[in-house]
C-alpha cells in the first residue's frame, strides 16, 4: 500500500531530524579544557627573619610562606657575611681554605663598609678569626697580619688556638712621634666618629692621626649611610652623609635588634620610605625568629613572631609563640597573625577548602525527570526509526493477498 510506505519513510525522516538535533546540542569537542595555571598568591604581608646572621631561613618554610602570600625580605651585608662564615667553616674543616678566603674577605669589607660597628662587631670578629686561620694555613703572611691587626680592634674574646696564631702575626707599634690629628666634619653635624672600631666622639672633632695601611675611620649617623675609609694624619675631612635607603641594610638593622622590642620598632619605622616609593607591596611587617637563639637549628622548631604596622608605626599585638610543626602549618599560623587573628595552637592549621568536585548526593527522583530536552528528542528519534523499519518490513510491497473462506 503506498500510504503505508510513505508512513515508514516519514518515520525515517523524523528519526534523522532527531539525531541531527542531538548533534547540534552536543559541544563541538568532548575533550576537557586544560586548566589554567594557578595565579600567584597576592602578597598580604612582608616578613623579616630575625635569626642570627649565620642561620639561614629554612627553604621549606620560605616556600610555604610564599605560597600563602608572605614575602620574606632578603638581608644585606650582615646576612651575606653570616652565610659566608657558615660556608667558610665547612671549607676550613674540609681543608679547602683557598675556596673560603675570597668570600670571607668580601664579607669583611662589606661589614666594615655598610654595617654599623656595634651591629657587626661580633660577626666581624668571627670572620677575621677564620681569615687569620686560613691565611696561616696557606702561608699568606700579609693577609694574616692584616687580619690579626683588625681582629685586635674588635676587642673580642678569642679561643686559645686563634690567640696562638695571632701572636705570630701581631704587628708592632710604629716608633716615632705621634702623627698629627685629622679634622673630621660632617653634614649634617653630630655624627659619631669611630677610630679603629672604638667610638671617640661626635663630629666636628679632631681624630688622632693614623697610618692608612693599618688604621680605620668610620662615621655613623642614624638614618644615614655609614662612611668607612682609611685613617691618615694631618688631614681635614668634610663628609656629606647621604640618607640610608638600601633595603638590605635596613633589614639587617631590624634583624639585629631584639624581637618585639622598642629598638626594633624604631628600625622598622625606617622602612616607611620604601613603602612610599612603592618598593614593598604590603604595609604589615611580620618579624619572626627561632625561640631558641643558641645551639644547632632544628627543622620545624618553635618560633616567636610579632606584627608591625608601617602606616601607624607601631606593633600590632604582643609577641606570639608559634608551635613546632610542618612548614605549611607554621606558615598558616604566621599568616593568621598578619590578618589580626590569633594563631592556631598545637602546630595545626586550618586546611584550605578542597577544589575537587563534590559528589552529588543520592536522590529519590526518577532518572528521566532530570533529562535534558535533547534527550527526549533522541529517544523519540530512536523510537521513530524502529517503528519505520518495522512498518517498511511489514508493508514493503504493493502486493495484496486476499483470502476468502466460506
Amino acid at each position: 500500500m503506498p500510504s503505508m510506505r510513505w508512513l515508514g519513510r516519514l518515520c525515517l525522516v523524523i528519526a534523522a531530524v532527531g539525531i541531527g538535533a542531538r548533534a547540534h546540542a552536543t559541544p563541538a569537542t568532548t575533550t576537557a579544557a586544560p586548566r589554567a595555571a594557578a595565579p600567584a598568591p597576592k602578597t598580604v604581608a612582608v616578613a623579616i627573619y630575625a635569626a642570627p646572621p649565620e642561620e639561614m631561613l629554612p627553604t621549606p618554610l620560605a616556600q610555604a610562606l610564599g605560597a600563602v602570600g608572605v614575602q620574606v625580605l632578603p638581608g644585606g651585608a650582615l646576612a651575606a657575611a653570616g652565610q659566608a662564615l657558615a660556608a667558610g667553616r665547612r671549607a676550613f674543616a674540609e681543608m679547602r681554605c683557598s675556596d673560603a678566603l675570597g668570600p670571607l674577605t668580601q664579607a669583611e669589607e662589606r661589614l666594615l663598609a655598610e654595617v654599623p660597628v656595634e651591629d657587626g662587631r661580633a660577626l666581624l670578629a668571627d670572620v677575621l678569626a677564620l681569615i687569620l686561620s686560613c691565611a696561616d694555613r696557606l702561608g699568606d703572611g700579609a693577609l694574616a697580619t692584616r687580619a690579626a691587626d683588625r681582629l685586635l680592634m674588635t676587642g673580642a674574646q678569642l679561643p686559645p688556638d686563634v690567640m696562638l696564631t695571632l701572636r705570630r702575626y701581631r704587628a708592632g707599634i710604629p716608633y716615632g712621634p705621634p702623627p698629627p690629628p685629622t679634622r673630621v666634619e660632617t653634614d649634617p653635624p653630630g655624627a659619631q666618629v669611630i677610630r679603629n672600631l672604638l667610638r671617640i666622639g661626635a663630629a666636628p672633632i679632631d681624630v688622632p692621626g693614623g697610618h692608612p695601611e693599618v688604621d680605620l675611620l668610620d662615621v655613623e649617623l642614624d638614618g644615614h649611610r655609614k662612611v668607612h675609609r682609611p685613617l691618615g694624619s694631618g688631614e681635614r675631612l668634610a663628609l656629606g652623609l647621604r640618607p640610608e635607603d638600601r633595603p638590605g641594610v635596613l633589614v639587617d638593622k631590624v634583624a639585629a635588634r631584639p624581637l618585639g622590642s622598642d629598638a626594633q620598632a624604631v628600625a622598622l619605622a625606617a622602612l616607611a620610605p620604601l613603602w612610599r616609593a612603592g618598593s614593598l607591596p604590603a604595609s604589615k611587617v611580620l618579624v619572626f625568629a627561632p625561640l631558641e637563639r643558641s645551639g644547632t637549628p632544628a627543622a620545624g622548631e618553635r618560633l616567636r613572631a610579632r606584627v608591625f604596622d608601617v602606616s601607624s608605626r607601631r606593633w600590632i599585638g604582643p609577641v606570639v609563640e608559634i608551635e613546632a610543626g610542618s612548614p605549611t602549618a607554621q606558615a598558616q599560623q604566621l599568616l593568621a597573625l598578619t590578618a589580626g587573628s590569633k594563631a592556631p595552637q598545637g602546630g595545626t592549621a586550618t586546611a584550605p577548602p578542597s577544589r575537587e568536585r563534590q559528589q552529588p548526593k543520592p536522590s529519590l527522583r526518577l532518572p528521566f525527570v532530570r533529562a535534558k530536552w535533547y534527550s527526549w528528542v533522541i529517544a523519540g528519534g530512536v523510537v521513530a526509526l524502529i517503528a519505520g523499519l518495522l512498518i517498511a518490513e511489514r508493508f514493503g510491497t504493493d502486493k495484496v493477498t486476499i483470502e476468502a473462506t466460506r
